[in-house]
């Protein structure tokens, strides 16, 4: 009886351990599914790490900033079904709208909800995935040919191949390779919320150099509209919030003078932008009148960098223009900490004789051992004859009661018509000029030029096959491994 009843107890032993065995495998798969649930309903920027290489889920701290700032509901909808959204443009928005309680984010399938396409003017392959950005005053749509972008260098070579010439698009030979969410989404919020759009004129008639695409699209995406201007046809908009004459090749009129010298005393803000290839007081008399009735003249010819540490190697015509604290580079953090590399400049200086009201202060200088040669000259060192000392080629002149403003920078680096002609490291000197109109209308900078690159060689990448065998690998298989030795193992002692 006794080994009869132990050998009971033991059955009975190995049951109640080989149960509990069971009961411990069942909760860790539960334990394992529940918070497999919990991190699901976590917004993704909480628990996603940017494991492509690009850090192209980074949100800015310009965008964190307007942000925390938002006072206002935004609705952002992306135009896509489950099975059709792009996931890096999901994923990004999912991390954007997490920093934000004002920010709801929707999908909208376009098959279900024709009409919505129809209201934001979406249409044609680029509609799919687009995301449209909705407050309670307006709205903007973002194309999903504006998220992703070709780099300068890839439309560079394209534009510059055979199969260009040939006919073929830049869509057949190469894959997008900037992702431009961050810049275009807070662009958009600005958009919708801003109180203020103020136009800009780029005036035309005088040979003016065009700005480069990618300089006036940046303006446009800090929502300020860009126009041309033709002041013969009827002189300054009352609605301009700023005038900018850009690397003119002949005068202005003294109709025209006199148009701007008008504006200027009604508070008005006007940017000069001149090339001293082009331009000279003696060639242009009246855009020197302009510039003098604000209290600056021109130095004529080209300036040269001495101080080696200050210029390019080898070439003293491409400056390390040293950045100044004044009204126009208030919006750039610790701006005399910078250079901008400008190329090609001629000198602005304070008129000793100006009687006006404006105060004029630089924006870029030289070092003081800057001089200036002929505008026909090769580069050289310096003689007893030439002008020597600190030479502004960026300055600005503001009339504090009015509010008036003159901006002139004496080399068209700052705003080339195309920016495979610049220096290299000239990327100072775009934002520079970026900033320039939004100071003078007093709106900060919401975006940037620079755009988020992604490599072709990501350090860790998954494609929508490789997510979903590693989701069946956590979520499924492994637990599954655990489960079943266990139920195996229990059934075996059951039986004994």
């Amino acid at each position: 009886m006794k080994t009869k009843t132990k050998k009971t107890e033991g059955a009975r032993r190995r049951l109640y351990m080989g149960g509990y065995g069971v009961l411990l495998v069942i909760a860790a798969v539960a334990a394992v599914v529940i918070i497999n649930m919990i991190v699901r309903a976590v917004p993704f920027g909480y628990v996603a790490f940017d494991l492509s290489g690009d850090d192209i889920y980074n949100v800015s701290e310009q965008s964190r900033q307007i942000l925390d700032e938002l006072g206002e509901d935004i609705t952002v909808y992306l135009v896509a079904s489950d099975e059709t959204k792009d996931e890096r443009i999901s994923n990004f928005l999912e991390k954007y709208a997490g920093l934000s309680d004002h920010i709801t984010l929707k999908l909208v399938d376009p098959d279900a909800d024709p009409a919505f396409l129809t209201e934001h003017e979406i249409s044609g392959e680029g509609g799919m995935n687009s995301v449209v950005v909705e407050s309670a005053k307006r709205s903007k749509t973002i194309m999903y040919n504006d998220i992703y972008e070709y780099s300068q260098e890839v439309q560079n070579a394209y534009q510059s191949g055979y199969y260009y010439f040939m006919g073929y698009s830049i869509s057949d030979l190469y894959d997008y390779d900037v992702f431009d969410a961050d810049n275009e989404l807070t662009s958009a919020i600005d958009y919708v919320t801003t109180d203020k759009l103020p136009p800009v004129y780029f005036t035309t008639g005088h040979g003016e150099s065009q700005s480069s695409p990618e300089m006036e699209a940046s303006i446009e995406l800090n929502n300020l509209s860009v126009s041309q201007l033709n002041l013969l046809a009827g002189g300054v908009p009352d609605d301009a919030a700023v005038v900018i004459i850009n690397a003119p090749s002949s005068d202005i009129g003294q109709d025209e003078l006199a148009m701007l010298t008008s504006y200027i005393d009604g508070g008005g803000k006007v940017v000069l932008v001149t090339d001293p290839s082009k331009y000279s007081a003696a060639s242009m008399p009246n855009t020197a009148s302009l510039a003098r009735y604000c209290g600056l003249l021109s130095v004529d010819g080209i300036v040269l960098e001495g101080d080696d540490g200050r210029h390019n190697q080898g070439r003293a015509d491409i400056i390390h223009a040293q950045l100044c604290d004044c009204i126009i580079t208030e919006g750039i953090d610790n701006a005399s900490n910078y250079m901008a590399v400008i190329g090609r400049a001629h000198g602005i200086i304070k008129d000793d004789e100006y009687e006006g009201s404006m105060i004029s202060n630089p924006i870029l200088t030289t070092s003081d051992q800057a001089y200036v040669i002929g505008i026909d000259e090769e580069l050289r060192d310096p003689d007893e004859d030439d002008a020597v000392g600190a030479f502004w080629i960026g300055a600005v002149s503001h009339e504090p009661d009015t509010d008036a403003t003159f901006v002139w920078y004496s080399s068209s680096d700052v705003n080339p018509a195309d920016l495979g002609d610049l220096p290299t490291s000239s990327t100072s000197a775009l934002v520079l000029f970026l900033q320039t109109p939004l100071a003078v209308c007093d709106k900060p900078v919401t975006v940037t030029i620079e755009k988020t690159a992604m490599s072709t060689n990501a350090r860790l990448t998954f494609s929508e096959r490789d997510a979903t065998v590693v989701t069946v690998i956590i979520q499924y298989l492994i637990p599954i491994l655990i489960l079943v030795p266990g139920i195996v193992v229990w059934v075996r002692r059951r039986l004994r």
